[in-house]
């Protein structure tokens, strides 16, 4: 079953919703964005999830097992690993970052106990290294970008997973817009892939069934006024994860 990540949460209720409707990843965003949230924030949000779940902590994800060089069977390893948490202790938190500082990064995972880091800008490899934790990379589709130009990024950096967007000039995810998804079809559905970009309850069925992906991932379409819309989240879940909605 396909995997889901809502996005851009900015409060409690709405964590909430998307953790009972079945969310896998719940992401809180750290740059400048309307969806931006403060440590603090964060970790209010953070405790209730962790409460829910009955852990006391961030996710302790063992990278010492990843040692291959080969990208396709490292991010294959990485996928056993994230899958095998989220079993545990669904849904993971993920923290989006966007060329920010690498102290700022580790800093803001040890105040909110963050499971999983998403770079969303123009990182250098050496960001994957320095981290403290897990880092899911994020590939901006361009109209001239080709399979290959994604291949490249899963050798280049030692990510734990591919997140695919869609690039704009001005803004770094939550854009509302699909790329070509048929670029992506070619890659190993064996890795922890996300396909994002323009997502809605009405297209992810579809997404899914072209491209295969991993997981799901979803901000604007989840959204009316700029704001989450709860019963929206619900039907997105359930669209993603194959369940027909009830009659309302």
């Amino acid at each position: 079953m396909t995997r889901v990540k809502i996005c851009g949460i900015s409060d409690l209720k709405t964590a909430e919703v998307a953790v009972e409707a079945g969310a896998d990843f719940i992401g809180l965003i750290f740059a400048p964005s309307p969806r931006q949230v403060s440590p603090e924030e964060a970790s209010e949000i953070v405790k209730v999830i962790h409460n829910r779940g009955g852990r006391q902590g961030r996710v302790q994800i063992n990278a010492s097992e990843v040692n291959d060089d080969q990208p396709e069977k490292r991010l294959g390893l990485w996928k056993k690993l994230l899958e095998e948490n989220l079993e545990k202790f669904k849904p993971l938190v993920v923290g989006v970052f966007a060329d920010q500082p690498i102290e700022f990064i580790n800093e803001v995972t040890k105040i909110v106990g963050l499971d999983l880091v998403q770079l969303s800008g123009h990182e250098e490899k050496n960001y994957f290294d320095k981290l403290e934790i897990p880092a899911i990379e994020v590939v901006h589709i361009f109209p001239q970008t080709t399979t290959q130009d994604i291949v490249n990024h899963m050798s280049q950096n030692k990510a734990a997973g591919l997140l695919l967007d869609t690039a704009t000039t001005k803004l770094k995810g939550g854009t509302g817009k699909t790329f070509d998804w048929e670029i992506a079809t070619k890659i190993n559905s064996q890795i922890p892939l996300l396909l994002a970009g323009g997502l809605t309850e009405k297209n992810v069925s579809e997404a899914i069934k072209t491209v295969l992906p991993w997981a799901v991932d979803v901000s604007s379409g989840v959204e009316k006024d700029g704001k989450k819309d709860h019963p929206t989240i619900k039907k997105f879940i359930q669209a993603a994860k194959g369940v027909a909605s009830e009659p309302q």
